[in-house]
This record gives C-alpha cells, structure tokens and sequence, in this order.
C-alpha cells in the first residue's frame, strides 16, 4: 500500500474452510486486535441503546405519558430526544439532584454517537506513514470515514482511539444503571454484563473485591423519594 509515504506490509487473517475456487476475496487487511478493538465498540453502544430505550419506557410510564406506539423503531436521535425530555421532566419532579446527571449523558451520548457510527457503519481508508521502527521506514494506517452533519468526519482505527472510545462508551451504560440505583430503579435485562464501579476496578487484583450493581429481570418506574 502506498498512498502518502512509502511501502508498508499489511496483514489479515482467512480460513481456508471457507475459501472457494473459482471466488475472490475483498481483504481489508485490519489487524485482528483492532478489529476486535472494533467490536467491543459496537458491542458497548448496542448495550446502551438498549438501556436507554428500556429507561425511556419506565420514565414515561412514570409520567403517565403517551407516546407513538412505534418509537422503539425510530432512528438513535429521535429517541435520544425523547430519553432526554423523559428523564429531563421526571427528574425534575421526583429527583431533581440528578437532572443534571441526565442532561450530562445525553451530550455524551450525542458526542459519542457520530464515532461509533463512523466506527461501525463507514468505510475504511488507509495510508502509509513514517515508522523509524519498522524495517521499510513505513506502516500503515487505516482510519474510519463517516457523515457528520453536512460533511465528512474520520476517526483514526488505532488502539489508543478504541480503547479511549470503548471505555467512554462503557461508561454511559454504567453510569446510567448506577443513576437508576441511586433512583430506586431496576431495569430489565437478560445480557451477561454487570456493571462495577471503577473504584473497585481499580484496586490492586492482589485485593480486588469487586461488587456488582443489582439489575433486576423486570423493568419499573423509579419509587418516588
């Protein structure tokens, strides 16, 4: 590959199990540890949204308030408005210390959704650049172009960028179950996660205790202070 520096090796991985004769193979040839990097974005951001729409329905049973039937099948910024007036009118009656907390998550939400979208739904480019440690004097790489707005955005497909992205992601998951807990609420999931406070992530492993939030089976309103 040569595009803005000099050649570069590249490398992917195939199985032979799969492969036909007579058929070709379109090889972007991301390493296997940032594809993985990758999906743990989009596995993060799906476990998310799915909170968020079970969040959306108790706060709006809670007020006692109507919505389009449909609204679990509009599009991530629709419903993110809805959360976001839900959670934003609730709060303001019954927990008004967490409005803010709220308000908080839904701008990170919004920040964080054009990258994982650019992540998990653009294409994927590459050039070659300048390596003093790599035997050509070059490598590659590959970054993620996406929509945003009017115009074009890329995010850089590299573990610091994923990892940092991941873990923000994880954070809006967690942070929102934490807020429901500190609400009285319990949301319903039947997904293997669990949700620990960084605190406890933390400590050394040689002591680490680590204590899971409860998340019950079934969803409910917040109880009322």
């Amino acid at each position: 590959m040569v595009e803005a520096g000099g050649p570069t090796q590249v490398s992917t991985t195939l199985n032979r199990d799969y492969l036909r004769d007579g058929e070709y193979t379109l090889v972007v040839p991301i390493s296997d540890h940032i594809a993985l990097l990758m999906a743990r974005v989009v596995i993060a951001w799906g476990a998310f949204e799915v909170r968020m729409d079970w969040v959306i329905e108790a706060f709006l049973k809670g007020l006692h308030r109507q919505e389009e039937k449909k609204w679990r099948g509009l599009p991530f910024g629709r419903r993110k408005k809805i959360f976001a007036e839900a959670a934003s009118a609730y709060t303001a009656i019954m927990f008004p210390n967490e409005t803010e907390f709220f308000t908080r998550l839904v701008a990170t939400a919004t920040d964080l959704q054009w990258q994982r979208n650019t992540v998990a739904h653009g294409y994927i480019k590459g050039q070659s650049i300048s390596d003093a440690n790599s035997p050509s004097g070059f490598r590659a790489q590959f970054y993620a172009v996406g929509m945003r707005g009017n115009g074009e955005e890329f995010i850089y497909l590299d573990e610091p960028t994923l990892e940092k992205m991941y873990h923000e992601i994880a954070h809006l998951g967690g942070n929102l179950i934490a807020a429901l807990g500190r609400m009285g609420a319990h949301v319903e999931t039947e997904s293997p996660e669990i949700v620990v406070a960084d605190r406890d992530l933390l400590q050394s492993p040689a002591h680490g205790s680590f204590q899971a939030l409860p998340i019950s089976k079934s969803p409910r309103p917040p109880a009322s202070e």
